[in-house]
C-alpha cells in the first residue's frame, strides 16, 4: 500500500495594486517585478481607431492616434460580486438582489496635439493571439502581437509620449526635448463628472468610479544622475496641464512622470474558478474553470488564446507533474460560459460538457445543433447569463489547437442547470453534470433542463418536461454530429442528472441525481419504488444503444438524500455515493460506518433490486460535511471518495473526519478538501486525509472530478480565496497566489490501493554486435516480490530482473507475472514483444557524383554509401561541419580546391572511419559587353549607327546581327547603315571556346526617330455672341505639327514666344491681324500663317414678356426670359396669395402656366427675376405678368 504526494499544483494570476507608477524617483538597483500589463495590436479584432489595447484589472484602455480611451468597471461593485459569489452561507439562495455593475467611460484627448504622430510598439512578448471570437469572420484575427512599450512619437513638436509597465505599474511619460515646450501639453478629459486636484493628485470622477493620477514626477538626467524638477497639475474645466514652477533646463531632455491609479480593487488580472478536473492515460492533468478577463496564461498555438465576454470557459493541460503547460485555452462566445465536466478518450481528444449564454460560442460545421437555442435571463451566484442558457458539448484535440466537434443542445428555456431549490441544497450543485465516453468514443451526458421542447425524440424513454426541472440522458456520436438518442428523466416536481457511467458488458447507461418528485417512475421491482422523503437521490440505468429504460430506484430516507456520482466495477455492480440527512441504513456484514454521518456509499446490482451493502461516513454531525466532487471503484473494489466542505458551503464543516495515520494533513480549519479510502465492501478504512490551507476556504463553484482506475485523484479548486495560500509541491508550474480573488488549483494525489502492478521496463528493440545475445530484463523501479517471466523462445525464470541470452536474433513475446499473495489482486500479468537486431557491418563510404566545375555556383551531391554507421560528421573543406546527413546537396560559390572529409561512428559497437574526395571548383565565364547607342534621331538618310565590343580583353571571335533581316558582321568595333528608320532587335555573340561555356549572347534595341512632317496651323475659337465689356478673352491652339519653337503676334503689339497655348485679353474693340510663325530647328523648316478677329461690344438688355397665353396652340404658350449674353438666371413667380408657383434658373427653362400639376388660373403675377451677364454684371427685376386663357 502507498501514499505518494505526486503533485500540489495551484495555478494562480497575480493580484496587482491597479497602479501605473509608484510616483518616486527609482534607484537604479531597485528590483524589477514581472508584469502582466501589454499592449496588444489591432489587426481588425476592434474598431478601425483603435491602434493597440490593453486590458486591466477594471475594464480596457484603447490607445488611438491622438487619444486614451478608458471603459472601466466600477470597482466597488466589482468587490460586492465577488463577495457575493464566495459568500458562503451568508448567501440567501434564490432570494439575492441583481447586482448592478457601474461603468463608466473616459477619454484622454491631446488638445492640439499633431493629427499623426510616429506610434510603435517595442519589446514584444513571447507568443501570438488569435481571435476567433463568435462566427463573424470578417472579425477575426490572427497571429496578433503584444509588447510590454508603446511610444507616441512627436506627439506634440519635439515631446513624445510612452507608455509602459515598471515594478508592475503601468505607466506614462511626457518626453520634452530641447527646443519642446511643455506648456504645449493640455489633455481634455471628455466625459468625466468632474475633475480636482487635492494634494497634488488629480482625481478624476466618473459615475460611481474614481480614477487617480498621482502627483506627477519630472525629472532631468543632469551629470548622469536623475534630478528632480518640481511639477503640478494645472486643471481649467475639464482641461489639464503641467506647471513646472522653478522652470528647468531647457538644454537637457525632461521627463514628466504622471501615474494612474485606481480606486480600491480586488482580483488578479483574470479572476478565475475552479470546476472540472479530469486526466488521460499519460497522467497529464485537464483542468476547467471560467476566467472573467484576459489575463488566463494561454499557449502559443492554443485553440483561442483570446478572452471572449463576460465569463469564458478555460481549459489547461498540464504535464504529468504539473510542473509546465502542454495547453492552455480560452472556450466561449461574448456572454458566460462554463465547463461542468471533462474527459478524454484514448488519442487524448478532450470532451467538454457545460453551459453557455453565447449565441456566438464556437460551434463546429455540420454539429448536431450549430445554432443556439435561446433561454430567459438567470443572474446565479453573481454571474449573469443575459441570453439564458443552453448545454454545449466541444471535443478538442490533444494538442489543444484543432476543434475537432463542438454543438449545442437545448430548448427555448433554460438549459444545463439545476436549480430547483429543494435541490440546489450545496453551493454549486446547481452547475453538476457529466460526460462519459463508451469503447468507440460514443459521447454520452447527464444535466438538466426546464425546456418543455429539449430534444427527446418519438420513442425516447419520457419525451416531455414532467415538472419545473427534469434530468435528461443523451448520447452523440464521436464527432457530435448526430444525436443518437435522447430522453428527459424526471416526474412532477423538480428533478436532476448529476452523474453517467457505461457497463460495455452490459450495455447499459447508469445515471444518478436528486429528485423531488414522488412518481419519477421508478420500476417494478427496484429497490426503493417509491419516494421516501421530501428530497431522494435515484439511481436509473438504460439501454446504451437505444435509451429505453431498463430499471429506476430511489435511494433515500424519510429526510433529505440526493445521489452525486455513481462507479461500475468489473463485475458490472453499481456503486453509488450522495448525502443524507436521515438515518441511511446501514447494511451489510462487518460494513465500516461512522454513525449518524451524513455521507454515504450503497452498492447494488445493475438490475437495481438488490443491496450489496451501504454505509455512511463523515463526522457523525446533523450537518452534512461534504459536497462530493469525485468517485472511484478501482479494479480491487477499492471505494474512494473526494469532496470539499466548510465555510463556502451552505451548511457543516469538515471538522472530525475520520482519519488515518499516515494522512498528508491530519488538520482542518473546518474549510477543507477530504479525501477517504475504503477497502472492498467498505469493510474497512484504508485512508482518509484533509488537504487544504488554513483559513482559505478550498471549494468548487461546479462541475466534477475524476480519480483515475489508478487510484489518483485528479481534482479541480476554487482555491486561496482572500489572497490566502494553497499547499504547492515542489517546482509545480505556480506556488503563489498574490491575488485577493480565488485562484483555478490542481490536486493531484496517488492513493495507490491498486494491489500489485505488472510495470515491467520494456526495452523494445535491441541491436547487438555479436553472440552470444544477452537480454537484461527488469521489473521496474517497484518490484514485487515474486516474479515469473517466459521469455518467448521456451526459456522462463522466477528471477525478479532476470538476464537471459538467445540462441539467435528476432522477435519474442514476453509474460511478465508480478505476484504480491498479500495484495488483493495476488498477480498481475503484462505482455510485451522484444526485437533482437544484428548490428550491421560497418564500412565508411561516400559517393560524389559528377558535377559541372564551370556554373557560377557548384552544386555537390553527397551520399553516404556505407553501413552501420548511427552518426555521421562532415567536413566541407571551407570551415563548415555538417553532422548526421546521409545524402544531401552542398554548394560553394567560390572558387578554389575543397577537400571533403566524412567521418562515420557506430556507437553501439565502437566503430569509426574517415574517407576523404576533392571538389575542384573554376569557374570562368565568357561575358557579352558591348556599347550601342540610345535613341537615333535622323531627318533624312543614309541611317548611320556605330557598334564597339566593351569586354577588355575582347572575345576571340564577335557575330553582330543588325535585325533588319541583312546585315551581320565579324568585327569587335562596326558602322553599319540601316535602309530605313524603325525599331531593330540587335544581337551580339561573344565567343571564347576557352571558357566554361564557351559563348555569351547580348541583345539590344536600336529605334530611329525621325523628324516629324512639318505643319505650321492654329485653331481661334468661336468668340462669344455678345460682350458685356470692352475687353476680350481669347484662347488659341497650336494645332500644326513637327515644330520646336513658335512667336505668336496677336496685332495689338503684344508678342508670345514657344507656347503651344496662348490666353490674350484684348482690351478696345476693333479689327485685328493675327500671326503664328512656327520652326522646326532641327530640319531647318518654317511656315506663317495668320488670322483675323473682329471685337465688338453685346447689349445690355433682356426681355420678359407681360402676357403669354398657355392655350396650346403653339403661340406664346410658355413664359421664358429673353436676350444676349445672359449666362446665369433664377426667376421666381408667385400668385397673389404669396404662394410660389414657378422657379427655374435654367434660361432655357420657361413657366408653362401650371401649379401643382394643375393649370392654373388666369390672373396676374408678381415675378422676381435676377440675372448675370457674361461679364459678371448682374441685374435685377421685379414685374408683373399676366396669364391669359
Amino acid at each position: 500500500m502507498k501514499k505518494n504526494l505526486l503533485l500540489l499544483g495551484i495555478f494562480l494570476f497575480m493580484f496587482h495594486q491597479w497602479g501605473i507608477s509608484d510616483h518616486a524617483i527609482e534607484d537604479a538597483s531597485s528590483q524589477e517585478v514581472k508584469s502582466d500589463f501589454h499592449f496588444t495590436e489591432n489587426k481588425g479584432q476592434l474598431d478601425q481607431k483603435v491602434q493597440f489595447h490593453t486590458k486591466l484589472h477594471i475594464g480596457d484602455i484603447y490607445f488611438e492616434k491622438t487619444a486614451f480611451t478608458f471603459d472601466l468597471y466600477s470597482a466597488e461593485d466589482l468587490d460586492k460580486a465577488h463577495e457575493f459569489r464566495h459568500s458562503g452561507r451568508d448567501r440567501k439562495r434564490g432570494t439575492e438582489a441583481p447586482i448592478i455593475l457601474r461603468k463608466g467611460v473616459y477619454q484622454m484627448q491631446f488638445i492640439g496635439a499633431n493629427a499623426n504622430p510616429h506610434l510603435f510598439p517595442e519589446e514584444q512578448k513571447e507568443g501570438l493571439k488569435n481571435y476567433f471570437i463568435g462566427k463573424d469572420q470578417s472579425k477575426w484575427a490572427s497571429s496578433v502581437k503584444s509588447y510590454t512599450c508603446l511610444n507616441y512619437r512627436n506627439l506634440y513638436d519635439k515631446i513624445d509620449a510612452k507608455i509602459h509597465t515598471k515594478n508592475n505599474h503601468l505607466k506614462y511619460d511626457f518626453i520634452v526635448k530641447p527646443g519642446g515646450d511643455p506648456a504645449k501639453i493640455k489633455i481634455n478629459y471628455k466625459g468625466v463628472e468632474s475633475l480636482q486636484v487635492k494634494e497634488g493628485a488629480l482625481e478624476i470622477w466618473l459615475s460611481g468610479i474614481l480614477v487617480k493620477e498621482l502627483k506627477p514626477i519630472a525629472y532631468q538626467n543632469i551629470n548622469g544622475r536623475k534630478t528632480a524638477i518640481p511639477c503640478e497639475f494645472v486643471v481649467q474645466g475639464t482641461a489639464v496641464s503641467f506647471r513646472l514652477p522653478h522652470g528647468y533646463d531647457t538644454f537637457k531632455e525632461l521627463v514628466i512622470d504622471p501615474t494612474w491609479v485606481f480606486a480600491t480593487l480586488t482580483g488578479s488580472t483574470a479572476d478565475n474558478w475552479g470546476f472540472t478536473a479530469t486526466y488521460d492515460i499519460g497522467g497529464n492533468f485537464y483542468g476547467g474553470g471560467i476566467a472573467d478577463g484576459s489575463g488566463y496564461p494561454t499557449t502559443t498555438g492554443a485553440y483561442n488564446v483570446n478572452f471572449g465576454g463576460e465569463w469564458d470557459a478555460v481549459i489547461t493541460k498540464f504535464n504529468p507533474l504539473g510542473t509546465g503547460l502542454v495547453y492552455s485555452t480560452y472556450l466561449g462566445g461574448d456572454e458566460a460560459d462554463q465547463p461542468h465536466s471533462l474527459v478524454t478518450d484514448v488519442a487524448g481528444n478532450l470532451v467538454v460538457l457545460g453551459v453557455t449564454s453565447s449565441d456566438n460560442f464556437p460551434t463546429t460545421t455540420g454539429a448536431y445543433n450549430e445554432n443556439f437555442n435561446l433561454g430567459d435571463f438567470l443572474l446565479e451566484d453573481g454571474i449573469y447569463y443575459n441570453n439564458g442558457t443552453d448545454i454545449f458539448v466541444a471535443k478538442l484535440d490533444a494538442n489543444g489547437a484543432t476543434l475537432l466537434g463542438s454543438t449545442y443542445i437545448g430548448g427555448s428555456a433554460n438549459d444545463g442547470f439545476s436549480l430547483n431549490p429543494n435541490l440546489k441544497f450545496n453551493y454549486a450543485d446547481h452547475a453538476r453534470g457529466e460526460v462519459v465516453l463508451d469503447a468507440n468514443n460514443t459521447i454520452y451526458i447527464t444535466s438538466s433542463t426546464r425546456s418543455t421542447n429539449f430534444p427527446a425524440p418519438v420513442g425516447s424513454h419520457q419525451q416531455s418536461l414532467g415538472g419545473n426541472y427534469d434530468g435528461i440522458v443523451s448520447s452523440f456520436s464521436a464527432d457530435l454530429t448526430t444525436l443518437n438518442w435522447s430522453t428527459y428523466l424526471g416526474g412532477n416536481q423538480g428533478d436532476a442528472g448529476y452523474s453517467i457511467r457505461i457497463s460495455e458488458a452490459n450495455n447499459l447507461v447508469a445515471v444518478c441525481g436528486g429528485t423531488n418528485s414522488n412518481n419519477i417512475g421508478a420500476t417494478s421491482g427496484a429497490l426503493n419504488e417509491t419516494k421516501s422523503g421530501g428530497v431522494d437521490g435515484y439511481v436509473a440505468t438504460f439501454n446504451k444503444s437505444t435509451g429505453t429504460l431498463n430499471a429506476l430506484t430511489y435511494l433515500g430516507t424519510s429526510a433529505y438524500d440526493q445521489a452525486y456520482i455513481l462507479e461500475i466495477d468489473s463485475d458490472n455492480d453499481i456503486y453509488v455515493t450522495g448525502q443524507t440527512k436521515g438515518a441511511y441504513p446501514v447494511v451489510g456484514t462487518g460494513v465500516y460506518n461512522n454513525p449518524n454521518s451524513t455521507q454515504f456509499v450503497h452498492k447494488m446490482d445493475n438490475a437495481l433490486t438488490t443491496t450489496a451493502f451501504s454505509t455512511v461516513f463523515g463526522s457523525g454531525s446533523s450537518t452534512v460535511n461534504l459536497s462530493i466532487t469525485a468517485f472511484l471503484v478501482d479494479k480491487c473494489e477499492n471505494i474512494y471518495v473526494a469532496g470539499w466542505g466548510g465555510l463556502v458551503n451552505n451548511e457543516g464543516t469538515t471538522n472530525g473526519m475520520p482519519l488515518t495515520g499516515n494522512a498528508i494533513q491530519l488538520t482542518t480549519d473546518g474549510s477543507d478538501f477530504y479525501f477517504i479510502v475504503l477497502d472492498r465492501d467498505a469493510q474497512n478504512l484504508l485512508y482518509g486525509t484533509y488537504f487544504g490551507s488554513n483559513g482559505a476556504g478550498e471549494h468548487v463553484d461546479g462541475g466534477t472530478s475524476r480519480f483515475d482506475k489508478q487510484g489518483t485523484i485528479y481534482q479541480g479548486v476554487c482555491a486561496g480565496c482572500g489572497g490566502l495560500g494553497f499547499p504547492t509541491s515542489t517546482g509545480a508550474y505556480s506556488s503563489t497566489n498574490g491575488s485577493s480573488n480565488c485562484n483555478y488549483g490542481g490536486i493531484k494525489i496517488s492513493l495507490d490501493f491498486q494491489g500489485v502492478i505488472a510495470n515491467a521496463d520494456n526495452p523494445g528493440d535491441i541491436t547487438l554486435c555479436s553472440s552470444p545475445y544477452i537480454v537484461n530484463l527488469s521489473a521496474g523501479l517497484d518490484p514485487p516480490p515474486n516474479a515469473f517471466w517466459d521469455f518467448g523462445d521456451g526459456g522462463t525464470s522466477t528471477d525478479i530482473n532476470p538476464s537471459h541470452t538467445y540462441a539467435d536474433t528476432g522477435t519474442y513475446q514476453i509474460m511478465y507475472v508480478a505476484i504480491d499473495s498479500s495484495s488483493c489482486n495476488i498477480a498481475d500479468t503484462a505482455y510485451f514483444a522484444i526485437t533482437l537486431i544484428a548490428a550491421e557491418q560497418f564500412s565508411a563510404e561516400i559517393n560524389i557524383p559528377p558535377f559541372d566545375p564551370c556554373d557560377d555556383t557548384v552544386f555537390v551531391d553527397l551520399e553516404f554509401t556505407g553501413t552501420g554507421a548511427d552518426s555521421l560528421v562532415w567536413d566541407m573543406g571551407d570551415n563548415n561541419i555538417i553532422y548526421d546527413d546521409t545524402a544531401f546537396t552542398y554548394f560553394y560559390t567560390d572558387t578554389g580546391t575543397y577537400i571533403i572529409t566524412m567521418t562515420a561512428y557506430d556507437t553501439v559497437c565502437n566503430n569509426v572511419g574517415s574517407v576523404s574526395d576533392t571538389v575542384v571548383f573554376i569557374a570562368d565565364s565568357t561575358s557579352a559587353d558591348a556599347d550601342v547607342p540610345d535613341n537615333v534621331f535622323m531627318c533624312d538618310p543614309p541611317f548611320e549607327v556605330d557598334f564597339s565590343t566593351t569586354s577588355s580583353p575582347p572575345p576571340p571571335y564577335v557575330i553582330w546581327d543588325f535585325g533588319d533581316g541583312i546585315g551581320t558582321s565579324t568585327l569587335p568595333d562596326v558602322t553599319y547603315t540601316y535602309a530605313d528608320t524603325g525599331t531593330y532587335e540587335v544581337t551580339y555573340i561573344a565567343i571564347d571556346s576557352s571558357k566554361c561555356d564557351i559563348d555569351d549572347t547580348a541583345y539590344f534595341t536600336v529605334q530611329f526617330e525621325v523628324a516629324e512632317e512639318f505643319n505650321a496651323t492654329f485653331d481661334i475659337p468661336v468668340l462669344p455672341p455678345c460682350r458685356t465689356t470692352d475687353s476680350l478673352w481669347v484662347q488659341l491652339d497650336f494645332t500644326g505639327s513637327g515644330a520646336d519653337s513658335i512667336i505668336w503676334d496677336m496685332g495689338d503689339d503684344s508678342i508670345y514666344y514657344n507656347d503651344t497655348i496662348v490666353n490674350h485679353v484684348y482690351t478696345q474693340p476693333g479689327y485685328y491681324l493675327i500671326s503664328m510663325t512656327a520652326y522646326d530647328l532641327k530640319c531647318n523648316n518654317n511656315g506663317t500663317i495668320y488670322q483675323s478677329v473682329e471685337i465688338s461690344k453685346r447689349g445690355q438688355d433682356f426681355f420678359l414678356p407681360n402676357a403669354f397665353t398657355p392655350n396650346g396652340d403653339g403661340n406664346n404658350d410658355s413664359l421664358f426670359v429673353r436676350g444676349p449674353g445672359i449666362s446665369e438666371i433664377n426667376l421666381s413667380i408667385y400668385n397673389r396669395w404669396g404662394e410660389l408657383v414657378f422657379e427655374t434658373k435654367n434660361k432655357s427653362e420657361g413657366w408653362d402656366g401650371s401649379f401643382n400639376e394643375k393649370e392654373a388660373d388666369p390672373g396676374v403675377f408678381v415675378y422676381y427675376l435676377f440675372v448675370r451677364y457674361c461679364d459678371g454684371e448682374e441685374l435685377f427685376k421685379k414685374g408683373n405678368v399676366t396669364l391669359i386663357k
